[in-house]
């Protein structure tokens, strides 16, 4: 009996932890407890940023929307967070994610940089009226962008090449090339591939590794074109 009663114990007890395991995440934070929270627990060694920043920072223009009224609030404090919400959610939404090593294919850092001094950036502890003027020509900015689309990066990332080359790759390598053989691939803006030149390799091979590859896709980019190299041996 008391073996049963102890079995028993231990199956809810692992019914209790595969609840646990499973349970939803907790739920994300809204743009306006954040907006509340933004002078709330700013980091020790970077006070300029706290755990609403971020959070703003992954709302893309709807967070930089929210601190519009922030970046002439009489703390110089407030200001300072609402001012870096305003950045980094703008760099978000450009495709670039400020304290990490971007992609150098994207040039999402590069609009993001030619956007901000287009409006003047934002000075938190500039005089009331400039702070102001730096506001409402963000805010027209951002109103002219509402629902927009974040412009495509200059060239495909190095992790969408990746993906459309790992399905392609297979049949590619079937092909049967000896040895060494290289590919170069060229895709037009629209993502699909233009042209593929095999090297390495001749006759049947080479025209059987352009058709493997030829069907890869990347999701669509600003530049013309976008050319890259890889090998296909086995």
């Amino acid at each position: 009996m008391l073996r049963r009663v102890m079995i028993a114990a231990a199956l809810v007890m692992g019914s209790v932890g595969v609840a646990a395991a499973q349970a939803p995440p907790p739920p994300r934070p809204t743009i306006a407890s954040l907006v509340a929270a933004i002078d709330v627990d700013p980091d020790l060694l970077h006070n300029d940023f706290t755990p609403a920043v971020w959070g703003l920072c992954g709302y893309g223009l709807d967070g930089a929307r929210a601190v519009l009224p922030l970046l002439d609030a009489a703390s110089e404090m407030t200001r300072m967070h609402a001012s870096r919400a305003l950045e980094c959610a703008v760099a978000t939404w450009f495709g670039w994610q400020p304290g990490r090593i971007e992609d150098p294919r994207s040039g999402a850092r590069r609009r993001y940089e030619a956007a901000w001094r287009a409006n003047g950036g934002y000075d938190w502890n500039a005089a009331p009226a400039a702070r102001r003027a730096m506001r409402d020509q963000w805010a027209a900015w951002l109103a002219a962008r509402v629902n927009a689309a974040p412009p495509p990066p200059d060239e495909p990332s190095t992790d969408a090449i990746r993906a459309a080359l790992a399905l392609a790759m297979p049949a590619a390598q079937a092909c049967g090339a000896s040895g060494r053989a290289f590919a170069t691939i060229t895709f037009a803006s629209r993502g699909d591939v233009q042209r593929v030149r095999v090297h390495g390799a001749r006759g049947r091979v080479a025209r059987c590794i352009e058709r493997a590859l030829g069907g890869a896709r990347v999701p669509p980019f600003g530049k013309r074109t976008s050319t890259l190299s890889i090998s296909v041996a086995r």
